[in-house]
């Protein structure tokens, strides 16, 4: 029940940011399987006037709201890389996502903390270096819980993600 009031508040508040797709440029994130999905641009949000500290930090390309029944209710922040993914750069846009996610949920008057968060990196093409150093330095400190970035290739799916990630 607390979860449809989440979409429902996300849908009406932030109405000018949604999309129908997590993609740019040439790289995209599936969502099949999803059985109830909001999805948020990053760069509209950044432009919204109630978000106006955000507007000269960078931020990730999509934010996820979904549910699903293997997955339970989730929250995606993700960046998408057509192409040199830079670590310290995606970790910036993460924690940014992040702090943004935990607003909007302040809004509809839940704490972040409820939640799971699966903070997702696409790259059209990953390099070795580049990989390894997102899983040593790809972690992610916020009101004292890690989270991991989780580095994939363009073109997986949102939920095959979370479910092998999980195991």
């Amino acid at each position: 029940m607390i979860w449809m009031c989440i979409l429902d508040y996300v849908r009406k508040e932030f109405n000018d940011a949604l999309k129908r797709r997590c993609y740019e440029r040439s790289c995209k994130l599936k969502l099949d399987g999803l059985s109830n999905c909001v999805v948020l641009d990053g760069e509209r949000l950044r432009r919204d006037k109630r978000l106006r500290s955000y507007v000269n930090k960078k931020i990730c390309d999509c934010i996820i709201f979904a549910e699903g029944d293997d997955i339970g209710n989730v929250i995606g922040i993700i960046e998408l890389k057509s192409k040199v993914v830079h670590c310290g750069d995606v970790v910036k846009k993460f924690v940014n996502g992040t702090e943004l996610v935990s607003k909007i949920l302040k809004g509809a008057g839940v704490s972040i903390a409820r939640f799971q968060l699966y903070h997702i990196v696409l790259a059209k093409s990953w390099n070795g270096s580049e990989f390894r150093m997102m899983g040593f330095k790809g972690k992610i400190m916020f009101e004292g819980r890690k989270y991991h970035v989780i580095p994939k290739s363009c073109g997986e799916s949102f939920l095959n993600v979370i479910e092998n990630f999980k195991a």
